[in-house]
């Protein structure tokens, strides 16, 4: 059961604001999310770029070697037969040219310019049989795929030669079709990651919300059940919170009950100290009295004195009377000292009474501070 309604309390004061707190949230928790997630995917597609595009041109370097191959072999049958005429035509067509190389030196070749010197480190691996493809060899400053071979019905070596420009473009391409594919897929990912971490900072806002309003005293707001009933931390940490605005509304309510038995329990106390304090007004004034009776029978005892001695000086002529009031006189001389004794145990009581009453007050005084 819900704890009973509490009075609103004052809010507590806010804290200054201080530069850090105005200072804008660069690196927000949102942004942390979205950076954790997105900057992996960048690293990826990046990488997943340049492996494609290496995978991408050496297929292209396999599928260019293959094709020179085919039309080195092709140029090399019909060179053999004596016919040119059929690899100008497949230079025509395929844009590749052919040189056939006699030693060093070129024998025949398609190129327009000079004569074509065969490079010595190729010359020496066609020498121990291998068949040579360079990816890039620069002739008449322009570079070109080319493929050496031994010729199989003569001696001599061909060149099949292609221009690296039109590979170069054909991969350019393909990677920037891979590039864009990988900015659609970021794109879509940042969207998705966005959506998710905006889903659980309006938890966390609203949490922090709820906590500031509670911890400024505000223990009746009401919470919200979409957010209780999440199935997750987020959700944990509001069903937290609204848990410890319950504790603090009943810790609230004990407090309010408490002080209601403190004031009731203070008000008994008071009314005990004031028919204290009435009892040892009562108990002062008795004191004044007997004091006052004290003064007023100690200037009796004189005056008896002087009719004494009056009657001392006229003893010639009363002496019944004399010795009358000379009894009278030793009988009034012992209550003087009986009242004399009496006087002193009064004004010891008195001195008990007072010690006791200034104790009284300071334990009175000692009470109403810890009221």
């Amino acid at each position: 059961e819900e704890a009973p309604a509490v009075e609103e309390t004052p809010a507590y004061e806010e804290a200054p604001a201080t530069e850090e707190t105005e200072k804008k949230r660069i690196f927000s928790f949102g942004n942390r999310i979205r950076a954790i997630g997105i900057i992996p995917m960048v690293i990826a597609c990046i990488v997943l770029e340049m492996v494609c595009s290496n995978l991408l041109e050496d297929s292209m370097m396999g599928e260019v070697e293959t094709a020179l191959q085919v039309a080195a072999v092709s140029a090399d049958e019909m060179y053999g037969t004596g016919d040119t005429a059929f690899i100008e035509e497949l230079k025509e067509k395929t844009d590749f040219e052919i040189t056939i190389y006699s030693g060093t030196s070129s024998e025949y070749t398609t190129f327009t310019g000079s004569e074509i010197s065969l490079n010595t480190d190729v010359a020496k691996r066609l020498k121990d049989g291998e068949v040579v493809f360079v990816d890039r060899e620069d002739i008449f400053g322009v570079e070109y795929h080319t493929y050496y071979q031994n010729l199989q019905h003569s001696e001599g070596v061909i060149c099949v030669a292609k221009e690296t420009g039109h590979t170069d473009k054909v991969v350019l391409l393909q990677s920037l079709n891979i590039i864009l594919v990988a900015i659609a897929v970021l794109v879509l990912a940042w969207f998705v990651i966005s959506k998710a971490a905006q889903g659980m900072i309006s938890v966390m806002i609203v949490t922090k919300e709820f906590l500031e309003k509670v911890a400024g005293g505000e223990l009746t707001v009401a919470s919200d059940p979409k957010f209780q009933s999440r199935n997750d931390e987020l959700g944990d940490i509001y069903n937290i919170s609204v848990q410890l605005q319950s504790s603090l509304r009943k810790i609230v309510n004990n407090i309010k009950v408490s002080a209601a038995d403190l004031t009731v329990s203070a008000d008994q106390l008071t009314g005990l100290a004031q028919g204290t304090k009435e009892t040892v007004d009562g108990v002062y004034g008795s004191l004044e009295e007997i004091t006052k009776g004290s003064v007023t029978q100690a200037d009796e005892t004189g005056v008896a004195r002087q009719n004494v001695d009056m009657i001392g000086e006229q003893i010639t002529y009363i002496t019944e009377e004399v010795d009358y009031l000379t009894q009278n006189a030793e009988q009034m001389s012992e209550a003087e000292k009986a009242s004399e004794e009496i006087i002193d145990e009064l004004n010891a009581s008195n001195e008990e009474t007072v010690a006791s009453v200034t104790e009284v007050a300071n334990q009175i005084n000692a009470l109403h501070d810890s009221i």
